[in-house]
């Protein structure tokens, strides 16, 4: 008796095990599939969502179009000074902003400053000047702060690159902290920027730029090429380019205190002229004592070896 009771326990026993087994077995297969709809169906409301608020092709490309015609009517609006013309040097300014002549041959004479630095040292006299603005508010006025100031060295330091364009920028960055700062900045140089130097002047965004001389061989407003614009009425001198994507507004004043930038070219090149002369003169006679003592020697040469025969 005993030993059947024991039979049906452990058979009970076993049936329950079974029946504990089939119910977790059914448990977690309907978690799992209470998280995959969960899932599918969070993924689903996230397509739903993305869909409702994103734009079609249509819309995109009418969205482009119409960027790509905004910064199309960006031009540069250039105009001359009513003053310029009874002194003789031109100025050219925008429309949107207003520099006096007087503010522009001030920053310009510290620029040519350092051209007569360029100058004692025998480099190519250009000096530049980096002037930024700050902007006030309704309680204080807007300032203008020199920044940087620089001269050609790329003989002392043996640096086709080492413009004073390039460098008042590269100092300029610095003092701002934020290169595209430079913006609200204007370049001063005594001569009309190179090619090299006006495409440093484009990709670093600065906000204006004022000239004394011309540069007719090399200047890039207008002289040989246009990458900063043309000056008013030389529109066909030079080849019109597109303009610059990231920098189309960039404003140019060219011939401020041109004669006197001017002047200091000429005396340098003059100079250099004379000296090469000069040089050229000095090898000239070094030569011709050369050939003279050649000439000695083969005489005493000739003497000695008659000498020797007799």
């Amino acid at each position: 008796m005993i030993a059947n009771a024991l039979l049906k326990r452990l058979k009970m026993s076993n049936n329950t095990q079974h029946l504990l087994a089939r119910c977790r077995c059914s448990s977690s297969s309907t978690a799992t599939t209470t998280a995959t709809t969960s899932r599918t169906s969070s993924f689903d409301r996230r397509r739903q969502k993305v869909s409702s608020s994103s734009f079609g092709d249509a819309d995109i490309r009418q969205r482009r179009a119409n960027h790509h015609a905004s910064k199309s009517t960006v031009t540069r609006a250039f105009s001359s000074s009513s003053s310029s013309s009874s002194s003789g040097e031109s100025s050219e300014t925008t429309t949107t902003s207003a520099v006096s002549k007087e503010e522009d041959e001030h920053y310009m004479r510290m620029a040519i400053v350092e051209a007569e630095k360029a100058f004692a040292v025998g480099e190519v006299p250009v000096g530049a000047v980096l002037v930024h603005k700050h902007r006030g508010d309704e309680k204080t006025k807007e300032e203008h702060f020199v920044i940087a100031r620089s001269h050609n060295t790329s003989e002392t330091k043996n640096n086709p690159l080492a413009h004073a364009e390039l460098e008042c920028i590269d100092i300029g960055r610095k003092a701002l902290g934020e290169w595209r700062r430079l913006k609200d900045s204007t370049l001063y140089v005594t001569l009309e920027p190179c090619a090299m130097c006006a495409g440093a002047i484009l990709q670093a965004r600065v906000g204006s730029v004022v000239y004394g001389a011309r540069n007719p061989q090399l200047g890039a407003h207008g002289s040989w090429c246009g990458l900063l614009g043309t000056r008013e009425g030389e529109e066909s001198a030079v080849e019109t380019l597109k303009t610059h994507a990231i920098m189309p507004e960039v404003a140019v004043r060219s011939d401020v205190l041109g004669e006197e930038c001017s002047e200091l070219m000429k005396t340098f090149f003059k100079n250099r002229r004379e000296q090469a002369k000069k040089e050229k003169e000095r090898l000239k006679l070094e030569d011709e004592k050369y050939q003279e003592l050649l000439f000695k020697y083969d005489g005493v040469r000739e003497r000695t070896k008659k000498e020797e025969e007799m």
